[in-house]
Protein backbone atom coordinates (compact mmCIF):
# COMPACT_ATOMS: atom_id res chain seq x y z
CA UNK A 1 0.00 0.00 0.00
CA UNK A 2 1.34 3.92 -0.76
CA UNK A 3 -0.20 6.84 0.28
CA UNK A 4 0.68 10.11 -1.51
CA UNK A 5 1.72 13.29 0.72
CA UNK A 6 1.20 17.00 -0.56
CA UNK A 7 4.73 17.45 -0.74
CA UNK A 8 4.87 14.44 -3.19
CA UNK A 9 6.93 12.26 -1.39
CA UNK A 10 5.39 8.70 -0.86
CA UNK A 11 5.05 6.77 2.02
CA UNK A 12 5.27 2.92 1.55
CA UNK A 13 3.55 -0.24 3.29
CA UNK A 14 2.40 1.59 6.24
CA UNK A 15 0.03 -1.76 7.13
CA UNK A 16 1.80 -3.55 10.21
CA UNK A 17 0.77 -6.60 8.98
CA UNK A 18 3.39 -5.75 6.26
CA UNK A 19 7.17 -6.24 6.02
CA UNK A 20 9.38 -3.26 8.23
CA UNK A 21 8.18 0.23 6.90
CA UNK A 22 10.48 2.25 5.13
CA UNK A 23 10.64 6.14 5.95
CA UNK A 24 12.87 9.02 5.17
CA UNK A 25 12.34 11.85 6.34
CA UNK A 26 10.19 13.31 9.68
CA UNK A 27 7.43 14.24 7.07
CA UNK A 28 7.01 11.22 6.52
CA UNK A 29 6.29 10.10 9.92
CA UNK A 30 3.68 13.00 10.38
CA UNK A 31 1.98 11.75 7.37
CA UNK A 32 1.57 8.90 9.64
CA UNK A 33 0.45 10.65 12.40
CA UNK A 34 -2.74 12.22 10.23
CA UNK A 35 -3.72 8.86 9.01
CA UNK A 36 -3.88 7.23 12.24
CA UNK A 37 -5.80 9.98 13.23
CA UNK A 38 -8.66 9.00 10.74
CA UNK A 39 -8.63 5.41 12.08
CA UNK A 40 -11.20 3.61 14.83
CA UNK A 41 -7.95 2.06 15.98
CA UNK A 42 -5.57 3.34 18.83
CA UNK A 43 -2.69 4.54 16.57
CA UNK A 44 1.25 5.33 18.22
CA UNK A 45 3.91 6.33 16.93
CA UNK A 46 7.19 4.86 19.28
CA UNK A 47 11.07 5.44 19.02
CA UNK A 48 13.56 2.87 17.86
CA UNK A 49 13.90 2.61 21.79
CA UNK A 50 10.35 2.05 22.51
CA UNK A 51 9.58 5.53 23.95
CA UNK A 52 6.59 6.16 22.72
CA UNK A 53 6.23 9.98 21.06
CA UNK A 54 2.53 10.01 19.41
CA UNK A 55 -1.09 8.25 20.18
CA UNK A 56 -4.47 9.35 18.34
CA UNK A 57 -7.45 10.60 19.06
CA UNK A 58 -8.78 7.32 19.79
CA UNK A 59 -6.49 6.38 22.53
CA UNK A 60 -7.54 9.53 24.55
CA UNK A 61 -11.26 9.12 24.02
CA UNK A 62 -10.31 5.44 24.94
CA UNK A 63 -8.56 5.89 28.02
CA UNK A 64 -9.86 9.51 29.53
CA UNK A 65 -6.05 10.80 29.38
CA UNK A 66 -5.15 14.16 28.79
CA UNK A 67 -3.55 15.12 25.55
CA UNK A 68 0.22 14.22 26.27
CA UNK A 69 -0.74 11.93 29.02
CA UNK A 70 0.75 8.50 28.31
CA UNK A 71 3.60 8.79 26.46
CA UNK A 72 7.54 7.44 26.80
CA UNK A 73 6.25 4.59 29.23
CA UNK A 74 3.46 6.19 31.12
CA UNK A 75 1.57 3.47 28.93
CA UNK A 76 2.40 0.44 31.48
CA UNK A 77 -0.23 1.08 34.34
CA UNK A 78 -3.26 0.96 31.76
CA UNK A 79 -1.90 -2.60 30.97
CA UNK A 80 -4.07 -5.44 33.05
CA UNK A 81 -1.20 -6.46 36.32
CA UNK A 82 -1.84 -9.91 34.98
CA UNK A 83 -0.38 -8.86 31.57
CA UNK A 84 1.97 -6.24 32.09
CA UNK A 85 4.97 -8.60 32.76
CA UNK A 86 4.70 -10.68 28.82
CA UNK A 87 3.57 -7.53 27.43
CA UNK A 88 7.13 -6.01 28.69
CA UNK A 89 9.12 -9.18 28.17
CA UNK A 90 7.77 -9.44 24.72
CA UNK A 91 8.27 -5.50 23.65
CA UNK A 92 11.42 -5.66 24.91
CA UNK A 93 12.14 -8.81 22.49
CA UNK A 94 10.94 -6.97 19.55
CA UNK A 95 12.66 -3.69 20.45
CA UNK A 96 16.16 -5.42 20.63
CA UNK A 97 15.46 -7.61 17.74
CA UNK A 98 13.72 -5.11 15.93
CA UNK A 99 11.04 -7.44 14.64
CA UNK A 100 7.70 -7.22 14.94
CA UNK A 101 5.35 -7.65 17.99
CA UNK A 102 1.81 -9.03 18.24
CA UNK A 103 0.40 -10.22 21.06
CA UNK A 104 -3.33 -10.09 23.46
CA UNK A 105 -3.73 -8.21 26.47
CA UNK A 106 -5.83 -6.05 28.61
CA UNK A 107 -5.83 -2.80 28.80
CA UNK A 108 -7.89 -0.23 31.12
CA UNK A 109 -10.37 2.10 30.01
CA UNK A 110 -11.57 5.45 31.33
CA UNK A 111 -14.37 3.53 33.12
CA UNK A 112 -11.27 1.20 35.12
CA UNK A 113 -12.78 -1.65 32.94
CA UNK A 114 -9.99 -3.75 31.16
CA UNK A 115 -10.72 -4.84 27.67
CA UNK A 116 -9.35 -7.37 25.43
CA UNK A 117 -6.73 -5.70 22.72
CA UNK A 118 -4.60 -7.22 20.09
CA UNK A 119 -1.19 -5.41 19.73
CA UNK A 120 0.39 -4.74 16.41
CA UNK A 121 3.73 -3.18 16.16
CA UNK A 122 5.92 -2.97 13.01
CA UNK A 123 9.85 -1.42 13.15
CA UNK A 124 10.41 1.40 10.69
CA UNK A 125 13.58 1.76 8.93
CA UNK A 126 15.38 4.45 6.90
CA UNK A 127 16.54 4.29 3.12
CA UNK A 128 19.71 3.23 4.84
CA UNK A 129 17.91 0.81 6.53
CA UNK A 130 18.46 1.90 9.83
CA UNK A 131 15.79 1.08 12.37
CA UNK A 132 14.20 4.51 13.48
CA UNK A 133 10.94 4.25 14.68
CA UNK A 134 7.70 1.87 15.54
CA UNK A 135 4.49 2.42 14.41
CA UNK A 136 2.04 0.37 16.12
CA UNK A 137 -2.09 -0.24 16.50
CA UNK A 138 -3.89 -2.10 19.41
CA UNK A 139 -7.18 -3.13 18.25
CA UNK A 140 -9.73 -4.01 20.19
CA UNK A 141 -11.01 -7.50 20.08
CA UNK A 142 -12.95 -7.78 22.97
CA UNK A 143 -16.78 -9.19 22.00
CA UNK A 144 -14.50 -11.33 19.75
CA UNK A 145 -12.85 -12.95 22.83
CA UNK A 146 -15.77 -12.79 24.72
CA UNK A 147 -17.68 -14.71 22.53
CA UNK A 148 -14.46 -17.39 21.77
CA UNK A 149 -14.39 -18.14 25.72
CA UNK A 150 -17.99 -18.47 25.46
CA UNK A 151 -17.75 -20.74 22.50
CA UNK A 152 -14.86 -22.15 24.09
CA UNK A 153 -16.68 -22.85 27.51
CA UNK A 154 -19.58 -24.24 25.70
CA UNK A 155 -17.23 -26.29 23.60
CA UNK A 156 -15.64 -27.90 26.54
CA UNK A 157 -18.87 -28.35 28.30
CA UNK A 158 -20.24 -30.37 25.55
CA UNK A 159 -16.82 -32.36 25.60
CA UNK A 160 -17.18 -33.27 29.26
CA UNK A 161 -20.70 -33.83 29.13
CA UNK A 162 -20.39 -36.57 25.81
CA UNK A 163 -17.41 -37.94 28.23
CA UNK A 164 -19.76 -38.64 31.11
CA UNK A 165 -22.70 -40.08 29.59
CA UNK A 166 -22.26 -43.68 29.09
CA UNK A 167 -23.45 -43.39 25.38
CA UNK A 168 -21.52 -42.83 22.02
CA UNK A 169 -21.24 -39.37 21.09
CA UNK A 170 -20.12 -38.19 17.68
CA UNK A 171 -20.82 -35.44 15.37
CA UNK A 172 -20.80 -35.44 11.95
CA UNK A 173 -20.20 -32.69 9.02
CA UNK A 174 -23.48 -31.28 6.91
CA UNK A 175 -22.29 -34.18 4.06
CA UNK A 176 -22.21 -37.14 6.57
CA UNK A 177 -18.42 -37.70 7.74
CA UNK A 178 -17.81 -38.26 10.81
CA UNK A 179 -15.44 -35.17 12.81
CA UNK A 180 -15.81 -36.42 16.86
CA UNK A 181 -16.56 -39.62 18.80
CA UNK A 182 -16.17 -39.63 22.63
CA UNK A 183 -14.18 -42.12 24.20
CA UNK A 184 -17.34 -44.43 24.42
CA UNK A 185 -16.35 -45.41 21.05
CA UNK A 186 -12.76 -46.21 21.19
CA UNK A 187 -13.39 -48.31 23.90
CA UNK A 188 -16.40 -50.01 22.38
CA UNK A 189 -14.56 -50.83 19.06
CA UNK A 190 -10.93 -50.39 19.59
CA UNK A 191 -10.53 -47.99 16.93
CA UNK A 192 -8.03 -44.50 17.11
CA UNK A 193 -10.08 -41.12 15.65
CA UNK A 194 -7.77 -41.69 12.39
CA UNK A 195 -9.34 -44.91 11.67
CA UNK A 196 -12.64 -43.61 12.85
CA UNK A 197 -13.53 -40.41 11.23
CA UNK A 198 -14.86 -39.88 7.99
CA UNK A 199 -16.63 -43.24 7.26
CA UNK A 200 -14.04 -45.41 9.15
CA UNK A 201 -16.42 -46.35 11.60
CA UNK A 202 -18.52 -47.97 8.70
CA UNK A 203 -15.88 -50.59 8.97
CA UNK A 204 -17.27 -51.85 12.21
CA UNK A 205 -20.41 -52.21 11.39
CA UNK A 206 -22.06 -55.68 11.02
CA UNK A 207 -21.93 -56.94 7.25
CA UNK A 208 -25.86 -57.30 6.98
CA UNK A 209 -26.45 -53.77 8.30
CA UNK A 210 -23.93 -52.30 6.04
CA UNK A 211 -25.91 -51.32 3.18
CA UNK A 212 -28.93 -50.74 5.11
CA UNK A 213 -27.56 -48.00 7.10
CA UNK A 214 -25.54 -46.34 4.29
CA UNK A 215 -29.06 -45.93 2.49
CA UNK A 216 -30.35 -44.36 5.65
CA UNK A 217 -28.01 -42.19 6.29
CA UNK A 218 -27.43 -40.96 2.97
CA UNK A 219 -31.20 -40.35 3.10
CA UNK A 220 -31.24 -38.73 6.23
CA UNK A 221 -28.43 -36.03 5.04
CA UNK A 222 -29.87 -35.63 1.50
CA UNK A 223 -32.89 -34.44 3.04
CA UNK A 224 -31.84 -32.80 6.23
CA UNK A 225 -34.62 -34.77 8.37
CA UNK A 226 -33.56 -36.92 11.49
CA UNK A 227 -31.78 -40.31 11.52
CA UNK A 228 -32.77 -43.15 13.36
CA UNK A 229 -31.74 -46.73 12.91
CA UNK A 230 -30.79 -50.47 14.60
CA UNK A 231 -27.87 -52.02 13.89
CA UNK A 232 -25.09 -54.02 15.24
CA UNK A 233 -21.30 -52.69 16.09
CA UNK A 234 -18.14 -54.82 16.20
CA UNK A 235 -16.76 -54.71 20.16
CA UNK A 236 -13.24 -55.15 20.69
CA UNK A 237 -14.24 -58.74 22.11
CA UNK A 238 -15.26 -59.87 18.76
CA UNK A 239 -19.22 -59.72 19.77
CA UNK A 240 -21.37 -57.65 17.86
CA UNK A 241 -23.81 -55.64 19.95
CA UNK A 242 -26.91 -53.95 19.04
CA UNK A 243 -27.30 -50.59 18.95
CA UNK A 244 -30.26 -47.54 18.30
CA UNK A 245 -28.52 -44.31 16.54
CA UNK A 246 -29.95 -41.29 16.76
CA UNK A 247 -28.96 -38.21 14.70
CA UNK A 248 -29.96 -34.62 14.35
CA UNK A 249 -29.02 -31.50 11.96
CA UNK A 250 -28.04 -28.56 13.88
CA UNK A 251 -28.95 -25.75 11.79
CA UNK A 252 -27.24 -22.18 11.57
CA UNK A 253 -29.64 -19.02 11.23
CA UNK A 254 -30.42 -18.90 7.61
CA UNK A 255 -31.95 -22.93 8.17
CA UNK A 256 -28.57 -24.39 6.74
CA UNK A 257 -27.01 -27.80 8.01
CA UNK A 258 -23.47 -26.98 9.57
CA UNK A 259 -23.38 -30.19 11.53
CA UNK A 260 -24.60 -33.40 13.06
CA UNK A 261 -25.25 -34.25 16.28
CA UNK A 262 -25.53 -38.28 16.91
CA UNK A 263 -25.63 -40.73 19.77
CA UNK A 264 -25.91 -44.74 20.00
CA UNK A 265 -27.36 -46.37 23.13
CA UNK A 266 -26.50 -50.38 23.43
CA UNK A 267 -29.48 -52.19 23.24
CA UNK A 268 -28.18 -55.47 22.89
CA UNK A 269 -29.57 -57.13 26.10
CA UNK A 270 -32.98 -55.31 25.37
CA UNK A 271 -32.70 -56.43 22.03
CA UNK A 272 -32.07 -60.23 23.16
CA UNK A 273 -34.51 -60.27 25.54
CA UNK A 274 -36.90 -59.35 23.06
CA UNK A 275 -36.14 -61.65 20.89
CA UNK A 276 -35.93 -64.33 23.73
CA UNK A 277 -40.00 -63.04 25.05
CA UNK A 278 -41.09 -62.84 21.24
CA UNK A 279 -40.10 -66.86 20.93
CA UNK A 280 -41.59 -67.37 24.30
CA UNK A 281 -44.29 -65.31 23.55
CA UNK A 282 -44.85 -67.05 20.28
CA UNK A 283 -44.73 -70.60 21.93
CA UNK A 284 -46.98 -69.50 24.51
CA UNK A 285 -49.60 -68.34 21.86
CA UNK A 286 -48.99 -71.87 19.87
CA UNK A 287 -49.99 -73.00 23.46
CA UNK A 288 -52.73 -70.96 24.51
CA UNK A 289 -54.47 -71.66 20.75
CA UNK A 290 -54.54 -75.07 21.11
CA UNK A 291 -55.98 -74.54 24.72
CA UNK A 292 -58.25 -72.84 23.10
CA UNK A 293 -59.26 -75.29 20.81
CA UNK A 294 -59.63 -77.67 23.18
CA UNK A 295 -61.39 -75.27 25.70
CA UNK A 296 -63.77 -74.54 22.77
CA UNK A 297 -64.58 -78.21 22.32
CA UNK A 298 -65.17 -78.48 25.55
CA UNK A 299 -67.41 -76.08 25.85
CA UNK A 300 -69.65 -77.02 23.08
CA UNK A 301 -69.60 -80.23 24.34
CA UNK A 302 -70.84 -78.45 28.08
CA UNK A 303 -72.68 -76.41 26.22
CA UNK A 304 -74.53 -79.40 24.40
CA UNK A 305 -74.86 -81.15 27.94
CA UNK A 306 -76.69 -78.09 29.47
CA UNK A 307 -79.06 -78.18 26.43
CA UNK A 308 -79.84 -81.90 26.45
CA UNK A 309 -79.84 -81.34 30.60
CA UNK A 310 -82.42 -78.40 30.35
CA UNK A 311 -84.58 -80.66 27.85
CA UNK A 312 -84.48 -83.35 30.19
CA UNK A 313 -85.77 -81.44 32.67
CA UNK A 314 -88.53 -79.77 30.73
CA UNK A 315 -89.42 -82.89 29.47
CA UNK A 316 -89.06 -84.76 32.97
CA UNK A 317 -91.04 -81.82 34.94
CA UNK A 318 -93.49 -81.89 32.38
CA UNK A 319 -94.43 -85.70 32.04
CA UNK A 320 -94.03 -86.50 35.88
CA UNK A 321 -96.82 -84.14 36.69
CA UNK A 322 -99.58 -86.58 35.11
CA UNK A 323 -98.37 -89.38 37.31
CA UNK A 324 -98.51 -87.38 40.34
CA UNK A 325 -102.02 -85.86 39.57
CA UNK A 326 -102.95 -89.50 39.03
CA UNK A 327 -102.16 -90.66 42.08
CA UNK A 328 -103.40 -87.21 43.82
CA UNK A 329 -106.63 -88.28 41.99
CA UNK A 330 -107.09 -91.88 42.82
CA UNK A 331 -106.46 -90.93 46.62
CA UNK A 332 -109.04 -88.71 46.34
CA UNK A 333 -111.57 -91.39 45.31
CA UNK A 334 -110.54 -93.83 46.81
CA UNK A 335 -111.24 -91.55 50.29
CA UNK A 336 -114.78 -90.86 48.96
CA UNK A 337 -115.83 -94.58 47.96
CA UNK A 338 -114.22 -96.18 51.36
CA UNK A 339 -113.59 -93.27 53.53
CA UNK A 340 -116.02 -94.45 55.92
CA UNK A 341 -114.75 -98.15 56.32
CA UNK A 342 -111.13 -96.78 57.01
CA UNK A 343 -109.76 -96.67 60.48
CA UNK A 344 -107.86 -93.55 61.74
CA UNK A 345 -104.69 -95.16 61.02
CA UNK A 346 -105.69 -95.31 57.67
CA UNK A 347 -106.97 -91.67 56.82
CA UNK A 348 -103.57 -90.80 58.22
CA UNK A 349 -102.00 -92.89 55.48
CA UNK A 350 -103.97 -91.49 52.37
CA UNK A 351 -103.34 -87.81 53.65
CA UNK A 352 -99.17 -88.28 53.91
CA UNK A 353 -99.88 -89.72 50.64
CA UNK A 354 -101.76 -86.84 49.09
CA UNK A 355 -99.52 -84.26 51.12
CA UNK A 356 -96.12 -86.03 49.77
CA UNK A 357 -97.20 -86.46 46.35
CA UNK A 358 -98.74 -82.58 46.39
CA UNK A 359 -95.42 -81.54 47.69
CA UNK A 360 -93.51 -83.60 44.81
CA UNK A 361 -95.99 -82.03 42.74
CA UNK A 362 -95.25 -78.79 43.30
CA UNK A 363 -91.47 -79.82 43.22
CA UNK A 364 -92.02 -80.99 39.64
CA UNK A 365 -93.79 -77.49 38.90
CA UNK A 366 -90.41 -75.66 40.01
CA UNK A 367 -88.53 -77.81 38.53
CA UNK A 368 -90.55 -76.62 35.33
CA UNK A 369 -90.26 -72.92 36.00
CA UNK A 370 -86.72 -73.18 36.58
CA UNK A 371 -85.64 -74.91 33.59
CA UNK A 372 -88.07 -72.67 31.85
CA UNK A 373 -85.77 -69.65 32.95
CA UNK A 374 -82.72 -71.45 31.73
CA UNK A 375 -83.97 -72.43 28.52
CA UNK A 376 -85.63 -68.98 26.86
CA UNK A 377 -83.62 -66.55 25.14
CA UNK A 378 -82.14 -62.99 27.23
CA UNK A 379 -85.04 -60.57 27.11
CA UNK A 380 -85.33 -57.27 24.62
CA UNK A 381 -88.38 -55.55 25.16
CA UNK A 382 -89.81 -53.21 27.57
CA UNK A 383 -92.09 -53.86 30.81
CA UNK A 384 -93.40 -51.52 33.38
CA UNK A 385 -92.80 -53.01 36.81
CA UNK A 386 -95.97 -51.35 38.22
CA UNK A 387 -98.35 -53.82 36.24
CA UNK A 388 -95.76 -56.83 36.81
CA UNK A 389 -96.34 -56.09 40.82
CA UNK A 390 -100.30 -55.99 40.25
CA UNK A 391 -100.28 -59.17 38.59
CA UNK A 392 -98.25 -60.56 41.43
CA UNK A 393 -99.98 -59.61 43.78
CA UNK A 394 -103.08 -60.53 42.07
CA UNK A 395 -101.59 -64.17 41.79
CA UNK A 396 -100.81 -64.13 45.78
CA UNK A 397 -104.40 -62.78 46.84
CA UNK A 398 -105.73 -65.74 48.75
CA UNK A 399 -102.14 -66.05 50.82
CA UNK A 400 -102.62 -62.13 50.99
CA UNK A 401 -106.63 -62.34 53.01
CA UNK A 402 -105.11 -64.88 54.20
CA UNK A 403 -102.45 -63.43 56.44
CA UNK A 404 -103.63 -60.41 56.34
CA UNK A 405 -100.37 -58.84 54.34
CA UNK A 406 -99.92 -55.31 53.32
CA UNK A 407 -97.85 -54.78 49.68
CA UNK A 408 -96.60 -51.53 49.63
CA UNK A 409 -94.84 -49.01 46.89
CA UNK A 410 -92.50 -46.85 49.03
CA UNK A 411 -90.93 -44.45 46.16
CA UNK A 412 -94.34 -44.05 43.45
CA UNK A 413 -94.50 -45.79 40.43
CA UNK A 414 -92.30 -48.52 39.66
CA UNK A 415 -90.51 -47.81 36.31
CA UNK A 416 -90.18 -49.00 33.00
CA UNK A 417 -86.89 -51.79 32.58
CA UNK A 418 -85.95 -54.48 29.94
CA UNK A 419 -86.96 -57.81 30.68
CA UNK A 420 -89.75 -60.84 30.07
CA UNK A 421 -92.87 -60.18 31.66
CA UNK A 422 -93.38 -63.90 32.57
CA UNK A 423 -90.28 -64.41 34.49
CA UNK A 424 -90.14 -60.60 36.38
CA UNK A 425 -93.94 -61.75 37.95
CA UNK A 426 -92.62 -64.93 38.53
CA UNK A 427 -89.51 -62.74 40.33
CA UNK A 428 -91.57 -60.56 42.25
CA UNK A 429 -94.54 -63.05 43.12
CA UNK A 430 -91.50 -65.72 44.83
CA UNK A 431 -89.90 -62.38 46.67
CA UNK A 432 -93.38 -61.46 48.34
CA UNK A 433 -94.84 -64.75 49.12
CA UNK A 434 -91.13 -66.04 50.51
CA UNK A 435 -92.13 -62.57 52.55
CA UNK A 436 -95.42 -63.83 53.85
CA UNK A 437 -94.47 -67.15 54.22
CA UNK A 438 -91.78 -66.72 56.83
CA UNK A 439 -93.26 -64.01 58.79
CA UNK A 440 -92.96 -63.45 62.46
CA UNK A 441 -95.90 -64.93 64.27
CA UNK A 442 -96.50 -62.16 66.29
CA UNK A 443 -96.62 -59.83 63.40
CA UNK A 444 -98.70 -59.26 59.99
CA UNK A 445 -96.79 -59.13 57.12
CA UNK A 446 -95.57 -56.18 55.91
CA UNK A 447 -93.59 -55.72 52.05
CA UNK A 448 -92.36 -52.40 51.07
CA UNK A 449 -91.06 -51.81 47.34
CA UNK A 450 -88.84 -49.18 45.64
CA UNK A 451 -86.69 -48.26 42.77
CA UNK A 452 -83.89 -45.89 42.51
CA UNK A 453 -81.48 -45.26 39.77
CA UNK A 454 -78.25 -47.53 40.28
CA UNK A 455 -75.20 -46.35 41.67
CA UNK A 456 -73.12 -48.86 40.14
CA UNK A 457 -70.36 -47.77 37.55
CA UNK A 458 -73.05 -49.25 34.86
CA UNK A 459 -74.93 -46.90 35.32
CA UNK A 460 -78.10 -48.04 33.27
CA UNK A 461 -79.85 -50.21 35.69
CA UNK A 462 -82.72 -50.06 38.00
CA UNK A 463 -82.23 -50.90 41.89
CA UNK A 464 -85.18 -52.54 43.13
CA UNK A 465 -85.66 -53.16 46.81
CA UNK A 466 -88.11 -55.92 48.24
CA UNK A 467 -87.62 -55.52 52.20
CA UNK A 468 -89.78 -57.62 55.00
CA UNK A 469 -90.90 -57.80 58.56
CA UNK A 470 -90.40 -61.61 58.76
CA UNK A 471 -88.43 -63.52 60.75
CA UNK A 472 -85.09 -62.58 58.98
CA UNK A 473 -81.96 -64.66 57.83
CA UNK A 474 -78.79 -65.66 59.29
CA UNK A 475 -76.12 -63.80 57.43
CA UNK A 476 -73.64 -66.80 57.91
CA UNK A 477 -75.87 -68.93 55.09
CA UNK A 478 -76.96 -65.99 52.91
CA UNK A 479 -75.60 -67.30 49.65
CA UNK A 480 -76.97 -70.90 50.40
CA UNK A 481 -80.14 -69.44 49.96
CA UNK A 482 -79.86 -68.93 46.43
CA UNK A 483 -78.82 -72.35 45.61
CA UNK A 484 -80.95 -74.53 43.97
CA UNK A 485 -82.73 -77.36 47.06
CA UNK A 486 -81.15 -75.32 49.71
CA UNK A 487 -83.35 -74.36 52.90
CA UNK A 488 -82.76 -72.89 55.82
CA UNK A 489 -86.10 -74.74 57.35
CA UNK A 490 -87.49 -78.05 57.63
CA UNK A 491 -90.83 -78.62 55.73
CA UNK A 492 -92.53 -79.01 59.04
CA UNK A 493 -91.92 -75.20 59.96
CA UNK A 494 -92.55 -73.81 56.44
CA UNK A 495 -93.67 -75.38 52.89
CA UNK A 496 -91.75 -74.82 49.81
CA UNK A 497 -89.63 -76.84 48.24
CA UNK A 498 -86.31 -74.90 48.04
CA UNK A 499 -86.04 -73.19 44.90
CA UNK A 500 -88.04 -70.47 44.80
CA UNK A 501 -84.81 -67.81 45.50
CA UNK A 502 -82.73 -69.42 42.90
CA UNK A 503 -85.65 -69.19 40.52
CA UNK A 504 -84.89 -65.30 41.16
CA UNK A 505 -81.22 -65.40 41.04
CA UNK A 506 -81.47 -67.39 37.64
CA UNK A 507 -83.93 -64.61 36.50
CA UNK A 508 -82.11 -61.70 37.79
CA UNK A 509 -78.81 -63.10 36.01
CA UNK A 510 -80.35 -63.74 32.69
CA UNK A 511 -81.70 -60.16 32.55
CA UNK A 512 -78.16 -58.70 33.11
CA UNK A 513 -78.05 -58.18 37.03
CA UNK A 514 -77.36 -59.39 40.10
CA UNK A 515 -79.17 -59.98 43.51
CA UNK A 516 -78.26 -59.21 46.94
CA UNK A 517 -79.93 -59.99 50.55
CA UNK A 518 -79.34 -58.55 53.61
CA UNK A 519 -81.11 -59.56 56.96
CA UNK A 520 -81.27 -59.08 60.97
CA UNK A 521 -82.82 -61.94 63.07
CA UNK A 522 -86.24 -61.29 64.05
CA UNK A 523 -86.51 -57.55 62.31
CA UNK A 524 -86.66 -59.13 58.14
CA UNK A 525 -84.91 -59.40 55.39
CA UNK A 526 -84.17 -57.11 52.04
CA UNK A 527 -83.27 -58.27 48.79
CA UNK A 528 -81.85 -56.21 46.23
CA UNK A 529 -81.90 -56.56 42.47
CA UNK A 530 -81.03 -54.68 39.48
CA UNK A 531 -82.55 -54.55 35.93
CA UNK A 532 -81.37 -52.84 33.40
CA UNK A 533 -83.56 -49.36 31.83
CA UNK A 534 -84.90 -48.63 29.11
CA UNK A 535 -82.60 -46.48 26.74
Amino acid sequence: MQVSLSNGNRIQRISPMTDNIRASSTAELDAMRKIFECMPQIGWIAQADGTIQFYNREFYEYTGLSQGQGVGWDWRPLVHPDHIDEVMKQWTYAIQTATKLEMEFLLRNKYGEYRWFLTRATPVHNDSGEHTAWIGINTDIHEQKMAAEIIGERQHTLEMLAEAVPNIVWTAEPDGTASYFNNRWYEYTGQDPQQACGYGWSQKLHPDDLERTKIVWMDACTRCVPYIIEYRFLCQDGEYRWFLARALPVRNSKGQVVKWFGTCTDIHDAKTAETILESRVKRRTGQLEAANERLSALAEQLARSNRDLQEFAYVASHDLQEPLRTVISFCELLQKKVGDQLDDDSHKYLDVIISSTERMRQLVRDLLAYARVSKDEAPTEAVELETVLQQATRNLQSLIEETGATISVMTGPLPTVIGDRTQLIQLLQNLISNSIKFKRPDARPIVEISARPSTQPDGNFWEITVSDNGIGINMEYADKIFVIFQRLHGPQQYSGTGIGLAICKRVVERHGGKIEVSSDIDKGSTFVFTLRQVS
